[in-house]
């Protein structure tokens, strides 16, 4: 109880203090950013048939900033909403889930990082089939960390001009979960969402045309999910559009459950703008 006060009142001093602290004029500092996104899945195991939605929003306010001549370190908090939805061996789900906490960015020329440590709220994971009806709520401990590293693209290079790593991690605590059977109640289930995982993005050729820059790239990923079959790996090809302060990315990549059989196909879309 104790660290939670504690965090929210971090963040809630960043979030008054932003109201007294202006960037140095004439710098391109990344105060405000924000970006979305969209998954669509598909598994492959034909037994049990499942398809989904995953739907997110996610912006950062960075109020604080420490510039050096070619160093910028800036400090901020971030909030992020997600929706997955969708049908899974005959039953309904959907989720609702929020969080929010600090931010630390720095940037030199040709490479740049990004942190995000927060907290948040499984505010419901619902699912229907029938008669059977179960919600499970939890709270959330998280964090995700990205690096790039573009110093081939700003020394004037089209061939692999950027590569970027990231990593993020959901933990869950204080689970409860509600289940009935035509409005008889059963056991509680707690479906375990721990998770983790790894990434790199190599973009492989920057095309340019009219303020516009096409770059295709290959992603993989590695990572864990507590439930239902562990361990995974993810590849496939992706299409990124620069221009001005606006990313827009397409990606498809075959997920490769290493334990069982419920392999997936997903395409994403992927949406960043700097707005300040």
């Amino acid at each position: 109880m104790k660290n939670s006060v504690m965090f929210l009142t971090a963040v809630l001093f960043l979030s008054v203090s932003a109201g007294y602290v202006q960037a140095q004029s004439g710098l391109n500092l990344e105060v405000f950013d924000v970006m979305g996104g969209g998954n669509y899945y598909q598994e492959t195991e034909r037994d049990n048939e499942a398809s989904g939605y995953y739907t997110w929003l996610k912006s950062r306010y960075r109020p604080f900033w420490l510039v050096g001549r070619e160093t910028e370190i800036g400090f901020g908090i971030f909030a992020q909403g997600e929706h997955p939805f969708g049908f899974s061996g005959g039953a309904d789900y959907k989720n609702l889930q929020v969080s929010g906490g600090l931010n630390v960015f720095l940037k030199k020329p040709g490479w740049l990082v990004d942190l995000d440590v927060g907290m948040g709220r499984l505010l419901w994971a619902k699912v229907n089939n029938g008669l059977y009806e179960s919600e499970q709520k939890e709270n959330l401990t998280l964090a995700s960390a990205y690096s790039s590293f573009d110093g081939r693209r700003v020394e004037g290079n089209s061939f692999l001009p950027k590569t970027a790593l990231s990593f993020s991690i959901l933990i869950p605590s204080n689970e409860s979960s509600e289940r009935e059977y035509g409005g008889h109640p059963l056991s509680a289930a707690i479906y375990d969402n721990q998770r983790w995982e790894a990434s790199l993005l190599q973009e492989i050729f920057d095309f340019r045309k009219s303020g516009w820059r096409l770059t295709p790239g290959l992603g993989i990923s590695y990572g864990r999910e507590s439930d239902p079959q562990k361990n995974f790996y993810k590849v496939g090809p992706s299409f990124s559009f620069y221009r001005n302060q606006n990313l827009f990315r397409l990606s498809v990549n075959y997920q490769e459950q290493l334990s069982g059989d419920k392999d997936r196909w997903h395409a994403k879309v992927f949406y960043w703008r700097h707005l300040e």
